[in-house]
């Protein structure tokens, strides 16, 4: 074990002995050296031990346990308190809370902070480095309670243009800090608490392990590069293979199982990462096999992950064969792909909004134009009968984020009236935000110059889930900043302060 040596310093007064009701004139001084040996030695107060050096290995080096037992001094970059060496070599410790099922990895230092001279024992305090908690279901949480200098992890660009980077951006690129990450996995997949998943015990870093614990129904590593995984079976447990049936709807048609097959390794080659959701949508609406198997080489995975919720374009595509014929939604999907990205996200978007309202719908023609269109001014029908009258409310903390930055003023919807101005102005689907601003689902916020509002930045699990301009165009990169530097102080930096 990589253990310190370690000098204490305590007036005899202050420490649990056997003369309690005297006030004796005597100090004590504690070696504590890596070796094991321990010697306490009682003195006058006023006299100096000068080159102490241990019985039983002549160690004469001795890190000052009063200066390390005082909270100020862990404000000093780690670096500067400790040998490298000795930063880099920390062991985890591992707990378990079995209560709530939940397993703590702590690098610790080990400081003796008291003597109890009536057991003649030394009294230790573990102080915390950095530590990882992990509950039954995948959800992590890492703390810092050391100063790591992470600002020096920063590129030249980064501090040129105020970059935002997030902490834990900076964590992943600290090499001390990924090595206790690595340190940490290997103890989780080797200690007897690890959580009902035998894929996390093949995994290569943290976030991959916690997925597992997450999902442990998945028996597959690639699963990690699943898109909307939610949307999997969970009751049962999964294969690659078997998991590409579901995508396909169980149907039997070889020509349609090797498509899939076939843009599945396409996409992890291309992408490295599976998106599922256009093939599941299509799969469970087209009937046509010939139809199905050549929309299954339009390439949308990449377009959907812009969709705010997976099922969106399922829902989609289904109310697209109440009117329309299969070849119609085939020759509809392929404008859709020619097109920019505005016109399926903007209509799949607006359309999941209205899509328990739907039965009055009418789509007058199969193109991407009419489609829009009909479903805006149903839309817009609707929020005449219902979202004006909407009014929200936000938590303090939501409020307290509205406020002027440089030329920026920062506001939150009122009502749906308001939202449907921000959504007139910005020519965007922000009118079909209203249910789920209502239900606290999301937040929107619009920044405003010179009273005229220039874009708008949705919040979503305390993150910024996306940040669009007029048309749903993306903003610049000094806009960009801004938004990223509102956000920081606001919302990440008050959750640190929670956490801590």
């Amino acid at each position: 074990m990589n253990t310190l040596s370690w000098h204490l310093n305590k007036n005899i007064n202050n420490v649990r002995n056997l003369f309690s009701q005297i006030d004796l004139p005597y100090e004590l001084d504690c070696f504590v050296c890596s070796c094991g040996h321990n010697e306490i030695i009682i003195k006058d107060q006023y006299t100096n031990l000068e080159n102490y050096s241990c019985k039983h290995c002549d160690n004469n080096e001795f890190y000052d346990a009063n200066f390390y037992n005082n909270n100020s001094t862990w404000y000093e970059p780690i670096y500067e308190l400790f040998k490298e060496d000795y930063i880099l070599y920390l062991k985890p410790n591992i707990y378990y809370d079995e209560n709530n099922k939940i397993i703590r990895a702590a690098f610790q230092i080990k400081i003796p902070t008291t003597i109890d001279l009536a057991r003649n024992e030394i009294v230790y305090i573990y102080k915390d480095v950095y530590e990882f908690n992990i509950d039954q279901f995948g959800n992590y949480t890492g703390q810092l309670h050391t100063n790591f200098n992470l600002s020096g992890e920063l590129t030249e660009k980064e501090i040129m243009f105020d970059k935002y980077v997030s902490q834990e951006d900076l964590i992943n690129r600290n090499f001390y800090l990924k090595e206790y990450k690595r340190a940490i996995l290997k103890e989780l997949q080797n200690c007897k608490y690890t959580f009902n998943s035998k894929v996390a015990l093949k995994t290569s870093n943290l976030d991959e392990y916690c997925y597992f614990v997450k999902y442990n129904n998945l028996l597959d590593l690639d699963f990690y590069k699943w898109k909307n995984v939610d949307i999997l079976p969970k009751d049962e447990k999964l294969t690659i293979i078997q998991a590409l049936d579901f995508v396909m709807n169980y149907r039997k048609e070889k020509s349609l199982k090797k498509l899939v097959f076939d843009n599945y390794k396409f996409q992890m080659r291309e992408y490295n990462f599976y998106n599922f959701i256009y093939i599941y949508s299509i799969s469970r609406s087209i009937k046509d096999i010939n139809v199905l198997n050549r929309m299954i080489t339009l390439d949308f995975n990449l377009y959907m992950s812009y969709t705010n919720y997976p099922m969106n374009l399922y829902q989609f595509i289904k109310f697209l064969t109440k009117y329309f014929r299969d070849k119609q939604i085939e020759k509809l999907f392929i404008s859709y792909q020619d097109s920019e990205l505005f016109w399926l996200h903007d209509s799949v978007s607006m359309f999941y909004e209205i899509a328990n309202d739907a039965d009055d719908l009418i789509l007058s023609k199969c193109n991407k134009g009419n489609i829009h269109h009909d479903i805006i001014q149903y839309h817009q029908m609707l929020m005449n009968k219902i979202d004006f009258d909407t009014t929200f409310e936000f938590e303090d903390k939501f409020l307290k984020a509205c406020v002027d930055i440089l030329d920026y003023d920062i506001r939150l919807p009122m009502n749906g009236i308001e939202l449907y101005d921000w959504s007139n102005k910005l020519q965007n689907c922000l009118s079909g935000y209203c249910r789920i601003i209502k239900e606290k689902e999301t937040i929107v916020y619009g920044f405003f110059k010179d009273n005229v509002i220039k874009f708008a930045v949705e919040i979503q699990d305390n993150k910024i889930f996306q940040s669009k301009s007029k048309y749903n165009q993306d903003l610049q990169d000094k806009e960009m900043s801004l938004v990223n530097g509102w956000f920081k102080e606001h919302f990440e930096e008050k959750m640190l302060r929670l956490e801590s």
